[in-house]
């Protein structure tokens, strides 16, 4: 392959990809083309554009299969070798993943013994589209009913496994562990496009891929955290982007597996940032853009809500944005300026979960999470504090925290121990340290209004009255009395940042 064979660019190609498709598909249909026949196993541009239109039109021509596993490697690999940065750079790399990922799901609903009920479902008057996004979701359904019985031979039966370790999908050639973690690789290096195409939503059907890539991870001998690192990056650019709600459940799956793993429960982990490497600036500014985006306009306060995020992915989510916008060394002034909003959106999130306590308490487990997530934004704002080099983002960053309300935030945070019963509540300890810590950040922080500080102060002391209420026993309290005395020492502490 020469440079000449990969078609156009990505700033041309997304423009006029469903131009070519549909151009593509009528002269296979002028010609009756033939797609199964690949010279010296390598696939050419014109067959694998040909072999994507014919499998996206299939409810008018009917499923007539395509490349299996090891062809369509054996070119992505070839692609690679002469063309070693982003695999979406050029129209062919993006044909090969696209072409992928239809195979992927193709196989999923063939695994399952789905793949005919799918193609009943199909009528030659549905858009190409259609089937692409039905392809997809009814690939992601049988995920998400594999899923459900918690029962790892029930992946395994679902994806194809000849074994634990061994290939995936071995009916249409085999998707291979050594293939999982070379396209693992690609799809990272090929990060900065995946936002700007799920945009223009032209990778349907990535959860999936995302999630068979995952399993396949998963039953590697040696996984190297820079390899879950990698799988989570891709995560999370995906979820952040014209996900559905199964998508998302989906995503949110892989990503706490992955966050566990490298942040095991229970051992706050809140200062090891995951070995990131930054593509540039640009992709820094873009991804949290797109965390920005995922929480704007507000979000909804229902139980029901389907723009609303659990606190587990909510955490997640946070972090790893603040990784991106951090980890770059030197720091960067632009991406610096992002951290207040985002800092925002992340105590948004803690806000909407507690005013869910007004349809009844917390659970025990939702309790331990809450005080982790609040623990660790109160940790990373010292952090940041203390190392950016912005003056003005270190002002915007302290009246951001007034304007948000930060004390009533994190006073009824520290409230709902009055229902534990526990001696040593989980995370409890972890969750005073950030107070800690944030009562130490603001006595250093910039002046602030009068306004903002009489706001901080009432603030205070309605939880101060609230907490003495239950310490001396003029409300009814199961909690011991030792951690009402480390609450009032917590938050008399937090004291000086009010000013009074």
């Amino acid at each position: 392959m020469d440079h000449q064979d990969w078609g156009p660019a990505f700033s041309e190609y997304a423009a006029v990809f469903h131009e070519r498709m549909e151009a593509s598909f009528a002269r296979y249909l002028a010609a009756e083309e033939a797609i199964i026949d690949v010279p010296g196993n390598i696939i050419p541009l014109d067959l694998l554009e040909t072999a994507l239109a014919t499998g996206e039109n299939m409810h008018k021509i009917g499923y007539r299969g395509g490349p299996n596993f090891p062809v369509l490697f054996t070119t992505m690999q070839e692609y690679t070798r002469k063309h070693s940065g982003d695999a979406f750079e050029n129209y062919f790399g993006f044909l090969c993943i696209r072409n992928l990922i239809r195979m992927v799901c193709i196989g999923i609903l063939s695994e399952n013994s789905s793949l005919e009920g799918f193609l009943k479902k199909l009528n030659p008057d549905m858009s190409r589209n259609e089937v692409t996004e039905l392809l997809s979701s009814m690939a992601l359904n049988v995920v998400h009913q594999a899923m459900a019985t918690n029962s790892s031979d029930t992946i395994t039966d679902l994806l194809g496994f000849q074994s634990f370790g061994g290939a995936a999908f071995v009916d249409n050639g085999g998707l291979r562990q050594e293939d999982a973690r070379f396209l693992v690789h690609l799809l990272w290096k090929s990060r900065k496009s995946i936002i700007l195409l799920k945009s223009k939503q032209l990778l349907p059907g990535l959860p999936t891929l995302l999630f068979v890539l995952s399993e396949m991870t998963k039953r590697l001998t040696d996984i190297r955290d820079s390899q879950k690192v990698q799988l989570q990056d891709l995560t999370i650019r995906s979820y952040l982007v014209n996900a559905s709600d199964p998508d998302r459940e989906i995503l949110s799956r892989i990503a706490m597996w992955i966050h566990n793993s490298l942040h095991p429960p229970g051992r706050p982990g809140s200062n090891v940032r995951p070995d990131y490497v930054p593509v540039d600036d640009d992709d820094g500014t873009i991804v949290a853009q797109a965390y920005i985006n995922l929480s704007t306009p507000p979000i909804d306060q229902t139980l029901g809500a389907s723009t609303d995020m659990f606190i587990g992915i909510s955490m997640v989510l946070f972090r790893w944005i603040f990784t991106v916008l951090t980890k770059p060394e030197p720091r960067r002034p632009s991406l610096d300026e992002l951290i207040p909003v985002t800092m925002n959106i992340a105590l948004e999130r803690l806000r909407v979960e507690i005013d869910r306590e007004s349809s009844g308490p917390m659970t025990e487990t939702m309790r331990t999470l809450t005080w982790y997530y609040s623990a660790d934004i109160c940790r990373q704002i010292r952090w940041f504090h203390e190392n950016t080099r912005t003056p003005n983002v270190r002002e915007a960053l302290v009246t951001m925290l007034y304007n948000a309300e930060f004390h009533d935030l994190l006073g009824r945070y520290l409230t709902i121990v009055f229902r534990s019963h526990d001696i040593k509540p989980q995370m409890w300890e972890f969750f005073l340290g950030g107070i800690e810590q944030i009562s130490d950040f603001l006595k250093l922080s910039p002046r602030i209004s009068a306004t903002e500080m009489e706001s901080a102060a009432a603030q205070w002391l309605k939880i101060t009255n609230h907490v003495f209420s239950h310490f001396s026993s003029l409300a009814p309290c199961p909690t011991p009395k030792a951690i009402l005395s480390d609450a009032m020492d917590a938050w008399s502490d937090a004291k000086t940042c009010t000013g009074r």
